[in-house]
Order: structure tokens, then C-alpha cells, then sequence
């Protein structure tokens, strides 16, 4: 079975016509403008995550999973954004709650820009806006299931209100995801 499913090409070309593909430079520069604010604390277990994340990303047991998710009929940010959050989930439930909250959503907006470029590269139309609405949405449905630390968090994606500039390139997230949230039980450090 192909990666993309034709009989789902006139959905891909109507959301090409929202505007003109964002270019892989900048998916680059909103990754690398992410990795820089991710704080201090947080940074040995985002590297952890994102790596271990690009390995089930790109590997042969994810492809048939990849080609369900894109194949489905949805707008792009939202396949995005569920691909994002299900990966994210999935790599929590494994390390057994050990996964800092905080360092997992900063670690999955990375990961969703990688599937960003992945999606470019075998052809399908993303829009900057397409990224921001699929940050937004994931952002906002981790955070309600897990309650990830708005303050870091938060400032580290750009959020409005917040004292720290956006990352180059990100969209300030939504007010659904500022809305406070449950707070989970703190993660052990150690993942």
C-alpha cells in the first residue's frame, strides 16, 4: 500500500489551497528556535525523549501506523497533532510514568514538527498555519491529560501572556490551552 492513499488526494489538494506549503527550512529554524528555550533543567530528558521518539518515528513497525494516520480523513493539523500526542502517550505508558510531563510536551512539539518535515517530503501540502493549529491542538491534549506545568511549559512554547519571547517561528497557543488543568503526580527523574 502506497504511504498515501489516492482516493484521498482531493482532501490533501483542498488544504493546499489554504496557502502556500511551509518551507523545510522553516520547520528547522521552529525546531531549533524550540530546543533553544527549552530550560536547563529539562534538557537531558527532552534530548531523551526527542531521540527515542525519532526511533519509533522512523521505524518499519510505525510505517503502517503512519500510513492509517495519514490516510485518514482529517485535516493535516489534526492528523498531526494525534500522531504527536498518541506518540507521546505511548512513550509514557512504556517508561512507566517515569517521563517528566514538562520535558514530554516541550519533546512532542518537537517531534511534531519532525512529522512536519516528514509529510513535506513525501509530498503532502502543510501551511505554517496547518503547524500552528496542530501545535495548539497537541499542545492542548496533553496538557489535559496529563497537566504539564503551564509556567516552563508555557513560556518555553511562546504562550501569550507569557514574559518569554515565542520561539522563532511558533504560534502562541491557544487560550483552550492555558485553561487550567487537573495537575498530575510528579514524574521520578530518571527517565
Amino acid at each position: 500500500m502506497p504511504l498515501i492513499d489516492q482516493a484521498t488526494q482531493p482532501a490533501y489538494k483542498e488544504e493546499a489551497e489554504s496557502g502556500p506549503s511551509i518551507a523545510p527550512e522553516k520547520v528547522k529554524q521552529m525546531q531549533d528556535g524550540l530546543a533553544e528555550k527549552v530550560p536547563p533543567k529539562l534538557k537531558g530528558a527532552y534530548d531523551r525523549i526527542v531521540t527515542a521518539g525519532k526511533k519509533i518515528m522512523y521505524s518499519e513497525k510505525s510505517t503502517e501506523m503512519v500510513k492509517t494516520e495519514l490516510n485518514r480523513p482529517a485535516p493535516i493539523d489534526q492528523k498531526l497533532a494525534h500522531a504527536a500526542t498518541g506518540m507521546i502517550l505511548m512513550m509514557d505508558k512504556e517508561s512507566k510514568g517515569t517521563m517528566p510531563q514538562d520535558a514530554a510536551v516541550l519533546a512532542g512539539a518537537c517531534l511534531l514538527l519532525e512529522m512536519v518535515d516528514l509529510v513535506l517530503k513525501i509530498g503532502m501540502p502543510v501551511t505554517e498555519q496547518d503547524v500552528r493549529d496542530a501545535l495548539d491542538t497537541f499542545v492542548t491534549l496533553v496538557m489535559m491529560k496529563h497537566g504539564a506545568k503551564e509556567p516552563e511549559i508555557m513560556g518555553a512554547l511562546g504562550v501569550k501572556g507569557k514574559e518569554q519571547p515565542a520561539p522563532s517561528g511558533l504560534a502562541e497557543t491557544s487560550a483552550a490551552a492555558t485553561a487550567p488543568v487537573a495537575k498530575a503526580p510528579a514524574a521520578p527523574q530518571g527517565y
